[in-house]
Formats: C-alpha cells, sequence, structure tokens
C-alpha cells in the first residue's frame, strides 16, 4: 500500500508522519482491497486539520478528518473516524455475508415449528370429520 503525505502551511514532524503511517497501515490490514492512503495535515490560522483518505477496491474512498489545537490531537480524532468507518465497513460485509447464507436459518425454523404444523393438521382432521359426520 503506498501512502502520500500533504503539508498545507505546515511543518510536520518525522515522528508525527511515522506515527500517522503506521497507525493507517494498521487500518489498512483490516481492510482487505486497500489500494492506497492520503494523509493531508492542513493548518488554517490556529487550527490544525489532518484528513486521512482510504482508497478501497470496489467502494468509495473512506475520508476522515480530525480538528485540533494541536497537529497530534486532529489526528487521534481522524484516526478515530477512521477506525469507525472500518468497523462499519467490516459489519457491512459480514452482514451481507449472513445474507447469503440465510436460506440455512429457515430451515432451522420450519423444523422447530413443525409440532405446531402437526397439532393444527390434528385439529383440523378432526373438525373435518365432525363436520362429516354432522353432515351424514
Amino acid at each position: 500500500m503506498h501512502i502520500v503525505f500533504h503539508a498545507h502551511h505546515a511543518d510536520v514532524t518525522e515522528a508525527l508522519q511515522q506515527r500517522a503511517e503506521q497507525a493507517v497501515r494498521k487500518l489498512a490490514t483490516r481492510l482487505r482491497g486497500t489500494t492506497d492512503a492520503s494523509i493531508r495535515f492542513v493548518t488554517e490560522r490556529s487550527v490544525h486539520k489532518v484528513e486521512i483518505m482510504l482508497r478501497v477496491a470496489r467502494r468509495k474512498p473512506l475520508v476522515a478528518e480530525g480538528v485540533a489545537p494541536k497537529y497530534e490531537g486532529a489526528l487521534a480524532a481522524a484516526l478515530e473516524r477512521l477506525n469507525a468507518h472500518v468497523a462499519h465497513v467490516r459489519a457491512e460485509r459480514a452482514r451481507k455475508r449472513q445474507v447469503g447464507a440465510a436460506p440455512a436459518a429457515p430451515a432451522i425454523a420450519s423444523e422447530a415449528s413443525e409440532p405446531e404444523d402437526e397439532f393444527t393438521d390434528v385439529l383440523l382432521d378432526r373438525a373435518a370429520s365432525a363436520r362429516r359426520a354432522a353432515a351424514s
């Protein structure tokens, strides 16, 4: 995976870049199909922003932004949001896998409901035989 750093009007330390790269790589391992990432550090007046864009194959890019008085806090906020995005995507994929396995679930439910069906059949047979007896 290729990571691109952008710094707009910002002095970003090497340690902060390494921390950002390490965290993004860790999140990328949790999400298959990650192609590349872009980490943007921006300073606007006294506000520091960090924007992380994670590109995943066959999906819209995951974008997270963090704003804080310092870059460390902004990076932590952006990583927290990106972690939530990744967790959501993983849960969505798991739900799609379960939908594919859904035909097995009704079979179990129908087995559980068989005693009710047999009981209903017995009642209907008795009612039908009672009607026949009353008609004759």
